[in-house]
C-alpha cells in the first residue's frame, strides 16, 4: 500500500513520519525490524531530526512518559499500558546497540550505498569516490552571465552591475566584481539555502522587488552610518571645544575615547576601555593629570561629552545587528 502525504512546511510531517516508523517498529515479530525499513530524507538536518524524534519518543513510551502515539499504539496493537512500556525498550535496545542498521539517509547517500553494493555488477571500481566541482560550474555560470549582459532582457542586470562597479570605484575598492559574484554564488551549494531555495528564488526573479529591497538595505546602512558618525563627531568637538585633543584623555595615545575616532572613520565597534568612561569623569584622566586637564576633562564630561557616549552605546547596541 502506498501512502502520500502531501504538506507545507511545519504542518506536522515530521510528526507524521515518526508515527509510521514506530508503528512499522511495533507491528513486526522482531525487535530488529529496523535493518529492513529505509527512510529517505532530502537533508542531513531532516536526518538528524528523524532520528533524533524516533529515538526520543521510544524511551517516553519505555518510560511511560506522555507520547502522542501512546494510545493509538494500544488501539492499533491491542497493548496495555506495561505491554507498550516493554515492547517499546525492547525496541529500543536493539536500536541503540544495532545504530548503524538504523537507516534514515538522505537522498545522494542512499543512492551511493546502491552504486557501492553493485560497483563491480555496473563495472566501475570499488573505491570510486565521488567529487562535485561546483567551482567549476560555478565559474562557467558567471562567464555566462557577462556574455549575455548585452541582451535586452538583461538590461536591468547590466545596470545594477555598472551601478555595483561605481559604488565600488567610490569606495577606492577594486571594481572587479567578479570575484564577489563568484563568493555570493557559493551559497547556492549550501544547504541552508537549499532549503528556501523555492521561496528565495521566486524573490530573486521579481526585479520590482529586488530594486526596492536594494533600496531599504542601502537606506539602513547609509542612516547607522551618518548618525553613528555624526554622534561620534559631536563628542569629538565638545572635546575640541574644551580645548582638549583626544591625548588628553586616560591612556594618551592609546586612550578609549579615540574610539570616537574610528568611529567617524567606519569602525562601527565599542572598545571596553571607551566603555569604561562612561560611568563617571574621573574614569577619564588619571590622578597624575595635569589639574587643568582634568578640571576640562570634567567641563567637557558634564557638558554633554557624557550623553554622546551614552547615545553611541545605544545607537551602535541597538542597530548593528541590522546593519551588519
Amino acid at each position: 500500500m502506498l501512502k502520500i502525504y502531501r504538506a507545507s512546511a511545519g504542518s506536522g510531517k515530521t510528526f507524521r513520519l515518526t508515527r509510521d516508523y514506530i508503528r512499522l517498529l511495533f507491528d513486526a515479530d522482531t525487535n530488529n525490524h529496523h535493518r529492513r525499513i529505509l527512510a529517505v530524507t532530502f537533508t542531513n538536518k531532516a536526518t538528524e531530526e528523524m532520528k533524533s524524534r524516533i529515538v526520543k519518543e521510544l524511551y517516553i513510551l519505555a518510560h511511560g512518559g506522555d507520547s502522542a502515539y501512546h494510545k493509538e499504539l494500544m488501539q492499533t496493537f491491542h497493548l496495555t499500558d506495561e505491554g507498550i512500556k516493554v515492547k517499546a525498550k525492547q525496541i529500543l535496545i536493539t536500536v541503540l546497540h544495532d545504530y548503524s542498521s538504523f537507516s534514515i539517509s538522505t537522498i545522494d547517500k542512499f543512492f551511493q550505498q546502491v552504486i557501492r553494493a553493485f560497483a563491480r555488477d555496473i563495472g566501475i571500481h570499488g573505491g570510486y569516490f565521488l567529487e562535485l566541482d561546483t567551482d567549476e560550474i560555478l565559474e562557467q555560470a558567471v562567464d555566462n552571465l557577462f556574455f549575455t549582459l548585452s541582451d535586452k532582457e538583461n538590461k536591468q542586470l547590466l545596470k545594477w552591475l555598472t551601478q555595483y562597479a561605481e559604488e565600488r570605484i567610490e569606495e577606492a575598492e577594486n571594481w572587479n566584481m567578479r570575484p564577489n559574484i563568484l563568493q555570493l554564488g557559493k551559497e547556492v551549494f549550501k544547504e541552508k539555502y537549499q532549503h528556501k531555495a523555492a521561496e528565495t528564488n521566486d524573490k530573486m526573479h521579481d526585479r520590482n522587488f529586488l530594486t526596492s529591497y536594494k533600496k531599504r538595505l542601502n537606506y539602513i546602512i547609509k542612516d547607522f552610518s551618518d548618525s553613528s558618525k555624526n554622534i561620534a563627531g559631536e563628542a569629538l568637538s565638545i572635546i575640541d571645544q574644551h580645548g582638549l585633543t583626544t591625548d588628553d584623555f586616560k591612556g594618551g595615545s592609546r586612550s578609549g575615547i579615540k574610539n570616537l575616532e574610528k568611529i567617524t572613520s567606519g569602525k562601527f565597534e565599542l572598545q571596553t576601555s571607551f566603555l569604561h568612561m562612561m560611568d563617571e569623569a574621573s574614569s577619564c584622566y588619571t590622578k597624575g593629570s595635569p589639574p587643568e586637564k582634568q578640571h576640562a576633562i570634567e567641563h567637557a564630561y558634564h557638558n554633554g561629552l557624557q550623553a554622546k557616549m551614552l547615545a553611541l552605546k545605544t545607537k551602535l547596541e541597538d542597530e548593528i545587528i541590522f546593519y551588519n
